[in-house]
């Protein structure tokens, strides 16, 4: 089978492989980093390798910086064995597998995304020019950081100077501001807003926050179990705040919880618990409610 029409798409392990498809060279391969997209897509008798795996050519685009580049060299100088410059490096017909591309639409299909506001703020003003960008979770807390520098501007910056102008002009919008003298912009103008953006979270970066949350759950529970305890008398406020402070009680409950096989025990027999009720009821559904006494002997 060969599939070299754009929009016609190859299924492996549950993932979609289209033609026409931008995708990314991952570590798996020797072009780690460069960008293509699919070509053509063989398998079956009509493949040239003999993977498992379909083949999937590339076309990719050459690195544009001078230490991207270098680097390719060196990789394929290594790989082959002797000297390898850029335009020796064949880029434009590339048999890859699957596991060593990733899709640019990877993470959107994911779904593994936030929205974020960006407070942007740029000047221009005597000489000076500046850009500065921060990101936050919350619409109100980057609306209050947007009113608080305009303010700060206004009452005694770049903002109330530019006013002082009778060339100075206004453009008032939705969570934005911006003035300027006319026929200055590049060398006189104030500009900031808030911008909707999509923030695309990894499964790493989730990990850490997961992390973060149950950490600080622990200690909030560590510390309403001993908050009535009577040996606490004896210790002063400062004792008393370094104990509930303690860099590394998150481990140390860790630590106790990996020791604890009754809570591992517990924690596994809840997750086969639901597991039954929940596949006994899709087995009912499949049966039209039926009784199916099959269904009753799940592993344990």
């Amino acid at each position: 089978m060969i599939l070299s029409a754009k929009g016609e798409s190859f299924k492996y392990k549950g993932k979609s492989y289209t033609i026409g498809e931008q995708i990314i060279a991952n570590n798996k391969s020797a072009y780690d980093g460069l960008v293509g997209i699919i070509t053509e897509i063989r398998d079956g008798k009509d493949k040239e390798t003999g993977n498992s795996a379909p083949d999937i050519y590339c076309s990719f685009t050459p690195p544009i910086f001078p230490d991207d580049i270098a680097a390719l060299e060196r990789k394929f100088s290594m790989l082959y064995k002797q000297p390898k410059e850029l335009k020796e490096i064949v880029l434009d017909c590339v048999i890859m597998s699957p596991e060593m591309i990733t899709s640019t639409n990877e993470f959107e299909n994911t779904g593994k995304k936030i929205t974020v506001y960006s407070l942007v703020e740029e000047w221009a003003h005597n000489d000076n020019y500046g850009f500065s960008s921060e990101l936050y979770t919350n619409l109100d807390d980057a609306i209050r950081e947007f009113k608080y520098y305009l303010a700060l501007d206004a009452n005694n910056g770049i903002v109330s100077e530019l006013k002082e102008d009778g060339d100075c002009f206004e453009d008032i919008g939705v969570n934005s501001y911006e003035c300027y003298i006319d026929g200055r912009y590049c060398e006189a103008h104030y500009a900031i807003k808030v911008e909707k953006k999509q923030l695309y979270l990894s499964d790493v970066f989730i990990g850490l926050i997961a992390d973060m949350k149950i950490s600080e759950a622990r200690v909030e529970d560590y510390i309403s179990q001993i908050q009535s305890w009577e040996e606490l008398k004896y210790l002063s406020d400062e004792q008393y705040t370094a104990l509930i402070q303690n860099p590394n009680l998150p481990d140390l409950i860790q630590n106790a919880l990996d020791k604890n096989d009754a809570f591992s025990g517990a924690y596994w027999d809840s997750i086969s618990e639901v597991g039954h009720q929940m596949i006994y009821k899709a087995v009912q559904s499949v049966n039209g409610g039926k009784h199916n006494e099959n269904s009753k002997k799940m592993s344990s």
